[in-house]
């Protein structure tokens, strides 16, 4: 689901990847894991949500997504998911947009992102967009503000994973090409 922030509809990113503070509360049994981690730090995001004033529901357990719940405020919901690679983390929230925003008004995202960077807990704080694969490296797409850009400009720097892998790709033939049939090129 695309979410966006304002009635100008600047698009927010959804991905959250940083390091935190927490020890490792997988659970695992003769080297399986029987509860996936990151209960704690769904706590921690729980508790500063309740901060900003959101009404927050208990984590549930979602296998190996992690842990989920669901928040409320002024009359909108949101949505949250922590999975852990501690010590790294994976955080999708997803704010929908207010209907009747002011102008500069970024919902919820906005002061979620500053009330996690104010946390010395959270460290390495960066936001992907809607297309960010989890497990994947980002290849340094993250940026430090929950807002896409927007403008043609923003779209042509932008990127979806398919594109990535296919550019890629497509140099790894040529060079593959050019190695193969450089002794019949002279002059290459």
């Amino acid at each position: 689901m695309r979410t966006y922030s304002t009635a100008s509809f600047v698009p927010v990113r959804p991905w959250a990847v940083f390091t935190a503070d927490f020890p490792d509360d997988c659970v695992e049994d003769n080297g399986e894991i029987v509860r996936f981690g990151g209960r704690n730090v769904a706590e921690a995001v729980r508790e500063l949500l309740r901060g900003l004033g959101c009404d927050v529901d208990q984590p549930r357990y979602a296998g190996e997504r992690g842990w989920e719940f669901g928040a409320r405020r002024s009359g909108r919901r949101f949505w949250c998911q922590v999975t852990s690679f501690h010590p790294q983390f994976l955080l999708y929230f997803e704010d929908d947009p207010p209907v009747q925003a002011p102008e500069g008004h970024h919902g919820l995202a906005e002061a979620f992102d500053a009330t996690l960077r104010r946390d010395g807990r959270f460290h390495d704080l960066l936001w992907y967009s809607e297309g960010f694969v989890p497990g994947v490296d980002p290849g340094g797409v993250g940026n430090e503000s929950p807002f896409a850009p927007t403008g043609a400009r923003a779209a042509r720097r932008r990127m979806t994973r398919v594109q990535q892998v296919l550019l890629v790709a497509a140099w790894l033939a040529i060079c593959a090409l050019y190695y193969a049939f450089k002794e019949w090129l002279p002059g290459w």
